[in-house]
This record gives structure tokens, sequence and C-alpha cells, in this order.
């Protein structure tokens, strides 16, 4: 017997309606498998469900439950162990999400331009560098570049153990930065590069924190309307690169930037401890370490070199001025014709 079509239009109805199908727990992709937690703390965790939803995370002797909230967003902190792993997280809602080699040490955000862009494959002697870096316990995250005229929930990127097949194209000022620690520290180190060369600090900084000094305001009148491929305007790369990343626990941050800057010392010498109050604000763990590299002693073409000493003492007085703070000195290193050695 041959059934009408009409039979079958309940049943298509069912299977493709949207609002019927059951809303899973999901995570932002800094939340995966192989990442590396902030030890001995409260570390953050959160997502999307249905509104409602009642959410638990298991994680070793560690347990924490929540409720998503009438937009289905949830989020809820647990307490980490100190250094170790590997540890397999659970986190159970409607559904179950298994994340598998979670390790728990220390976690270091790498932002700035190019200096933190220029990778391992094209630092000194890039061919014994990678082929020695087997270091399972440095798990290494790359944030999507995107710039956006609103924040973020989430961006792009996945959590690699560090090995020679995964470190090549790696930040290079990270890179060493986080072997450094894992030598010293004998702890996992989760390093999350989110960088992008040629940029300006007002990029990583969010509009209502700029906003707040009227000495920033012809930054903000530039480049309105907004441009989407434009990475060099206000806030849009807190919005795209930063602000996913918040709140997710970490020791500290390392930042490599000014470049771009260049020419605007005396606003520079405001801009950037903004910048850096700003991302305190938001991570909401107090004065977090902040550490960041001097200038190199580079020959911008015909520029006169007091332009670059004037963003020298800007980032002295940053130095002096903003506690919790570090400087890597260049001044005696490098190559003035290479600015990226």
């Amino acid at each position: 017997m041959t059934l009408p079509r009409s039979y079958f239009l309940p049943l298509v109805l069912v299977v493709m309606s949207p609002t019927i199908v059951r809303a899973d727990v999901k995570l932002p992709s800094v939340i995966a498998s192989r990442m590396v937690l902030q030890q001995q703390t409260e570390a953050p965790l959160w997502g999307w469900a249905e509104p409602g939803e009642k959410v638990v995370a298991e994680m070793g002797d560690s347990r924490a439950e929540t409720t998503a909230n009438a937009d289905g967003r949830w989020s809820l902190k647990l307490r980490t162990p100190a250094a170790g792993g590997p540890f397999k997280l659970v986190i159970v809602g409607k559904n179950t999400i298994e994340l598998t080699d979670v390790l728990v040490g220390e976690v270091w955000v790498c932002s700035g331009q190019s200096n933190m862009v220029w990778s391992v494959t094209r630092s000194k002697n890039p061919q014994e560098e990678i082929a020695a870096a087997e270091y399972p316990n440095i798990r290494l995250f790359t944030v999507g570049k995107k710039p956006a005229e609103q924040p973020q929930d989430d961006c792009s990127g996945a959590w690699e153990p560090c090995s020679p097949k995964t470190v090549a194209g790696f930040s290079a000022v990270g890179y060493f930065f986080g072997r450094k620690l894992n030598q010293e520290l004998d702890v996992p180190i989760g390093l999350i590069n989110s960088s992008w060369g040629g940029t300006i600090c007002e990029a990583w900084t969010c509009q209502e924190k700029l906003a707040e000094n009227p000495d920033f305001s012809e930054i903000l009148k530039r480049g309105k309307p907004f441009q989407a491929n434009n990475p060099n305007q206000a806030a849009n790369l807190f919005n795209g690169m930063i602000h996913p990343l918040v709140p997710f626990a970490i020791r500290g941050a390392i930042w490599y930037q000014g470049e771009s800057n260049r020419g605007r010392a005396q606003q520079y010498a405001t801009l950037f401890p903004t910048m850096i109050a700003d991302w305190r604000e938001h991570w909401a763990q107090g004065d977090f370490p902040f550490y960041f590299v001097q200038l190199a002693p580079y020959q911008y073409g015909d520029e006169d070199p007091r332009v670059l000493a004037e963003l020298w003492e800007a980032q002295l007085k940053t130095l002096k001025s903003v506690p919790n703070t570090g400087m890597a000195v260049t001044t005696d290193i490098g190559d003035n014709k290479d600015i990226h050695t």
C-alpha cells in the first residue's frame, strides 16, 4: 500500500524543527581536551545550554554545578589541585562532554604584534629548535585572527601538545618563555597566543575603557564606520581575540608591542597602562603579572632615533607606575637592521 505524502509531513517537521531539538551543553574552544588549567585556583568554566538546564562539572575530587540562565548561558568555578595530570574533566547536562588529557599548571597569555607573532620556524637555528621541541607538558593554543565590532563569546583555536609537529608555527617568544618556565618550575605550562603583526595598542583595549579618558576621543573617532577586516581599529582585537578568552584562569600575560604606536609615545605612556588595567579588570584576578619586552633597537629608515627613545621612555613609565609589571631590556642586544632579531 502506498501512503499519501501528507502522512510523512509530521515526521519531517519533528526532525527539522529547531524548537524541539534538545539543546546540548556546549563549550567555548578554549575549554577543550589537552588544555592546561591554572593550578590551585577556582577555575572558571562556562558555556551554553538550554535555559534552566542543570550543568555539573567534575574533575578528580572537585565538583561544581550551576544552572543555565534565561539566555542559555552558564558558568561555574571548579577548584583545581596543585600542578599535575593528566585528568579527565566531565561536564554533564542533558548530554555529557568528556575532556581528556587535561593538565593543571601555569597558564599565560602571549599577545602583541609581529615580534610576538614571529614563529619558531623563523627564529635563530629553527631546525634545531623545532627538532628538540618535545615538551608534552607544554600545551599551545593559537587564537584565530578576527577583528570584531562587538565583544565575541568564542574564538577559533585548539589546544595541542608541544612537539616538533606543532611548535613550528607558534610564537617563538611565547614558546621560549614557556619552555623556560617548564624547565625551571617543572609544571605543565599552557600558552595562549593571541597576537597580530602591525597592530596598535588601542585595538587590544575595550571601547568602554578607552571612552573613560577624554584624551582617547580621537582614537575612538578614527575608522568609523566599522571596517570588518581592519585589525587597527579601536577595540576590535580585544573584541575578537581577547574577550573570548575571559575569564579563563591565567597566571599572567606577556606582551611584545609598541612599534605601531611609535610616534605617539606621549599617548602610549597612558594608553599602555590603560590596556593593562582593562585586561586585569576583565579577568577579575587582581593585578596578575604583566611582562613586556622593550622595543628592539631598530633603525626605522630615516626616522629620527629620538622617536624610538621616546617610546622606550613611555614603556619605562609603565614599568614604574603599574604594579606587578616587568620589562625585558633589549637595548643591548638585537640587530638595528632587523627588527625581528
